[in-house]
């Protein structure tokens, strides 16, 4: 038998905490006549509120009043255990939610329809479940990014399931705010339904489960509707506030509505405001403006390609056949990588030596003994030796002028590559288009300042545990300050400066260093600048929780 957590996870099944499922029977669930659908009821937590929730509005009929879908036969247990010996045909369905009709069931179209739609990605999507995706674009006619993951296809094809007038509540992963395909989601709602809600819940409600997603709650009412305003967006600190937030009167006059970014929807539309018209300033540009961002090499196997000196040593494998890496970017404690970074990190026995055959001669002898050690099972299944002409060389030889930090947990970093190496794709590549040295440098110091650092809260995307992430297509959209006033002594004096303090561990003196200097060129006062670093506080404090 699979490991409980592990079968979980592949069906993407996470079970939503009662207090929520109530929370959202208690909105959606309007009259005692109500008939009610849960897509994926899995443990009943949904279909117990329901239930629930009908008996205190006084149905005297609950039991042919919810219906609901399940792809897992272990779920009909949970239903035999919570409601006892009841009738399912025609009203709870075993099987795939995506291939059922509103005609298999005794009630062609539902009140309500809510739930928590399975969490698999497309990644992780089988064959057949694609299928049953890609068929349930074609019967709704709607157009969706070919990397959705599955929990999208089961919004779409619950509105079908709904009556007009009825209304959807589900609990959603955060990529319904913050990916590509959850955009097309938001204009697919909004042809739909007359309001949507979405609330982010800062609380894990799924750690238990083995998921660290932040949730988000969606409420859409009034099928039929198309809606003529936006998708609002409110923020729930805990479960308690939740509750207070889906039932506040004060919902329909949000002014948090839904924008490209979800850390817009989460700060108040006067600093809105403040921060666009600083970033329309002459003297901020894009990031991409001034530079290209590319992933580091894929070697295809780190644990064999990527070794340390001792591993080297033991192998026979001299400075000719290594070349140093950077694998992780606190490497880099400071503005640049140099030298002593490096060798620091070699002395320490840290895996940052690629084992290079660029220069490999017949004579290479402890080189080709080691390379032939690759385990042959191993090699016939990596898909990226297969791509590359030769597979021992993942060095593709792009020297980057900078290195850009991926992930983080308190924004991101560039540092200068003074020492003319690479990195994995752990670590961005940076290339400038041709910009002085001076203006490399201050590229690294403005990408600590508050201005870039709040840029990068909204341009990036919150995963796990509250790490951000920054992909070259979002780093490109970076705010950066380059400011025309600066001449060398005065660049090369704070570049100087801000690098001793990142050195010794002080990040928060180096963005006041920052600040200051920028503040001081572009008018900010004091005002100004507590709003913002407020800002920046209140944003990554939302994502680390």
């Amino acid at each position: 038998m699979s490991h409980p957590i592990k079968k979980k996870k592949e069906i993407g099944a996470f079970y939503t905490p009662p207090s929520v499922s109530r929370i959202l029977s208690d909105w959606a669930i309007r009259t005692r006549e109500d008939n009610v659908l849960e897509p994926s009821f899995g443990g009943c937590g949904f279909l117990e509120a329901a239930r629930d929730r009908l008996l205190n509005l006084g149905s005297s009929n609950v039991s042919n009043q919810i219906f609901g879908c399940d792809i897992d036969k272990f779920a009909f247990d949970h239903l035999t255990t919570k409601f006892g010996l009841i009738n399912v045909s025609s009203r709870f369905i075993l099987g795939d939610f995506l291939l059922v009709t509103p005609k298999c069931f005794a009630v062609h179209k539902f009140d309500a329809v809510l739930g928590n739609p399975p969490y698999i990605s497309h990644h992780n999507m089988d064959s057949t479940q694609k299928e049953h995706a890609h068929s349930t674009l074609i019967r709704t006619g709607v157009k969706l990014s070919t990397k959705a993951s599955l929990w999208a296809y089961f919004l779409i094809h619950g509105i079908d399931f709904v009556k007009d007038g009825g209304r959807m509540a589900w609990v959603l992963p955060g990529s319904i705010l913050n990916s590509k395909y959850g955009k097309d989601i938001h204009e697919i709602l909004k042809a739909n339904f007359s309001k949507i809600v979405a609330v982010v819940l800062n609380e894990r409600i799924f750690l238990s489960e083995g998921a660290e997603e932040r949730s988000i709650i969606v409420l859409c009412e009034n099928k039929g509707t198309k809606s003529s305003s936006d998708i609002s967006v409110h923020y729930a600190d805990t479960i308690a506030s939740l509750e207070e937030c889906v039932f506040s009167r004060d919902q329909i006059s949000s002014t948090n509505i839904l924008s490209d970014r979800a850390a817009y929807n989460l700060i108040d539309k006067e600093e809105v405001l403040t921060l666009n018209s600083l970033y329309k300033r002459l003297d901020v540009c894009e990031f991409g403006e001034i530079a290209d961002i590319k992933i580091g090499i894929v070697t295809g196997d780190n644990g064999f390609f990527i070794i340390n000196k001792e591993l080297a040593l033991k192998n026979r494998l001299t400075t000719a056949m290594l070349k140093p890496i950077v694998t992780k970017y606190r490497m880099i404690s400071g503005l640049a990588l140099t030298n002593d970074d490096l060798d620091h990190e070699i002395n320490s026995k840290v895996k940052c030596l690629l084992v290079d055959s660029t220069a490999m001669r017949k004579n290479s002898t402890s080189l080709i003994d080691y390379l032939e050690t690759y385990p042959a099972d191993r090699f016939d299944s990596n898909k990226t030796f297969a791509k590359r002409r030769i597979w021992h060389r993942p060095n593709d030889g792009k020297i980057p002028d900078a290195f850009m930090s991926y992930m983080q947990h308190n924004g991101p970093r560039i540092a200068l590559n003074t020492v003319r190496t690479t990195c994995t794709n752990t670590i961005h590549r940076i290339y400038f288009k041709n910009i002085s040295e001076q203006k490399q440098k201050m590229a690294t110091i403005s990408f600590l300042s508050t201005l870039t650092q709040i840029s990068a809260e909204i341009e990036g995307r919150s995963y796990g545990s509250g790490v951000l992430k920054q992909e070259p297509s979002e780093a490109r959209k970076l705010k950066i300050f380059l400011p025309a006033q600066w001449n060398i002594n005065e660049v090369n004096i704070l570049y100087t400066k801000i690098d001793n303090l990142l050195r010794a561990g002080n990040p928060d003196e180096a963005r006041i260093e920052a600040d200051k200097a920028i503040y001081s060129v572009l008018n900010i006062n004091s005002k100004t600048a507590s709003t913002l670093d407020q800002m920046l506080i209140k944003l990554r404090r939302i994502r680390q929780r």
